[in-house]
């Protein structure tokens, strides 16, 4: 009896090793896939392909659900097409799964002034600026946001403080 205990318990375990070793697999194959996506991506970016962009992203997304980079970039093609509502969707998941992420709330404050939202924009902006004190472009367009909405001194020093982090127009 004891040999065919051991018998199947080393039978369990070479089961177990080669599902673990095909998982492994699938893994490496999954993370070639994606590498070779991205890599799309980045060169529909290049010719300004948002359309080719958006798709690669989107099958990125599927996957991993929980990439905030991906909904960001994808964001960032929909801005790029001038759908700003769609991009707003992708850089509001981008902060849900990263509220850390700076680029994603800075580029939704992008979004939000090209929809005509400053007060928005603003809100995006100031939390890029937080995250990253030395964000020249948040500075500079929190400062053209507070123009359209007439505010010339805010304007006016965040257009310096962007001078003074590097920022040349």
């Amino acid at each position: 009896m004891r040999t065919r205990k051991v018998a199947v318990t080393v039978g369990a375990a070479i089961l177990f090793a080669l599902t673990v070793v095909g998982c492994k697999d699938t893994e490496s194959k999954k993370r070639d896939e994606l590498k070779k996506l991205l890599e799309r991506a980045a060169e529909a970016q290049a010719r300004g392909d948002f359309d080719l962009m958006i798709s690669c992203y989107t099958e990125a997304i599927g996957f991993d659900l929980k990439d905030a980079k991906a909904y960001c970039n994808r964001g960032a093609a929909y801005g790029e097409k001038g759908e700003p509502d769609k991009a707003i969707a992708d850089f509001t998941e981008a902060i849900r799964l990263d509220p850390k992420y700076g680029k994603a709330y800075y580029n939704r404050g992008q979004a939000y002034r090209e929809k005509g939202e400053p007060d928005k924009a603003i809100t995006d902006y100031t939390e890029a600026i937080r995250l990253d004190p030395r964000n020249a472009m948040a500075y500079c367009n929190r400062g053209v946001a507070y123009g359209e909405k007439g505010e010339t001194r805010k304007a006016d020093e965040d257009f310096a403080r962007a001078k003074e982090l590097g920022y040349k127009p």
